[in-house]
């Protein structure tokens, strides 16, 4: 009887094992795989005419193949960029938009800063956008040059902030008299 417990204890920790690798090796390493085959895409997507019926064809197809991948490894930034990038190319910039603020809960790159305020420019969210836009400065003032028309505010907000850092001050905080 004892031994027929140490067969089913070792049953249950191999199929314990065969799931935790499908998990976290198996599922993680395909939707890397769909990753890299889908990144090109993407480039070629966006650098066609907006208009394109085939570029918002392609990146659509792109969105639907990596939805499953967000889903399963939601901590993987490059798999958002990516499938947010493809939400925007397709013109479903709510979707793009959500898609960025949830990245932002797993990582706080320039790029997804910038990538958001440029989202929410095209929804007409001016405020949301310059404050995004200017964090993504912030982080990295090379970003200057990606940002638009909104350059001249984006640029006074992120050298205000510089200057209130060389002063010593917390930024937000008013100048002493």
């Amino acid at each position: 009887m004892r031994w027929l417990l140490r067969i089913a204890a070792t049953i249950v920790i191999a199929l314990g094992a065969v799931f935790l690798l499908w998990r976290f090796v198996a599922v993680p390493y395909g939707c890397n795989a769909r990753l890299r085959a889908q990144m090109n895409v993407v480039k070629t997507a966006f650098s066609a005419s907006t208009a394109s019926f085939r570029a918002v064809s392609i990146a659509r197809d792109t969105a639907r193949d990596l939805e499953p991948c967000v889903a399963a490894c939601p901590d993987n930034i490059a798999l958002q960029m990516v499938l947010a990038a493809g939400y925007r190319a397709a013109g479903l910039n709510d979707r793009a938009a959500a898609v960025y603020e949830r990245a932002l809960q797993y990582d706080r790159r320039p790029e997804l800063y910038l990538n958001l305020g440029q989202t929410q420019l095209a929804r007409g969210e001016t405020k949301d956008a310059l404050q995004n836009l200017t964090l993504a400065c912030i982080y990295n003032p090379t970003l200057l040059n990606e940002i638009g028309r909104f350059h001249p505010e984006v640029r006074h907000a992120v050298d205000l902030y510089q200057a209130r850092l060389f002063q010593g001050r917390p930024p937000g905080t008013q100048p002493r008299p």
